[in-house]
C-alpha cells in the first residue's frame, strides 16, 4: 500500500486503537489459515497504539498509527527473530 492508498483510511474520527484492534481480529479471522506469523503481542500492539493517539494533530505524519507486521526474518528488541527457520 502507498502512502496515497492509506490516506483515505486515516480520517480525523480514526484512532491508531481502533486500527490496532481491526488489525488483531483480521490477523485473528485469518490466522489459523495463512499462518504468517511467528507472534503477536497484542498488549504491546495496544499500548503503542493509545500512545499514538495522545500525540497532537500537528505531530502526526500521514501514516500514523497505521499498524505493520515486520517479518521475523528482522531483529526487532523484545521479538524472537527466527531468521525463516526452526533451526534458529
Amino acid at each position: 500500500m502507498t502512502e496515497a492508498g492509506a490516506q483515505p483510511a486515516v480520517g480525523a474520527d480514526d484512532t491508531a486503537a481502533r486500527r490496532a484492534e481491526d488489525f488483531l481480529a483480521r490477523i485473528e479471522a485469518t490466522e489459523p489459515r495463512v499462518r504468517a506469523f511467528r507472534s503477536i503481542d497484542a498488549a504491546r500492539l495496544r499500548a503503542e497504539a493509545a500512545a499514538l493517539d495522545a500525540v497532537p494533530p500537528a505531530g502526526r505524519g500521514p501514516l500514523h498509527g497505521l499498524p505493520v507486521a515486520v517479518k521475523e526474518v528482522f531483529d526487532v528488541a523484545g521479538y524472537d527473530c527466527g531468521w525463516g527457520t526452526p533451526i534458529h
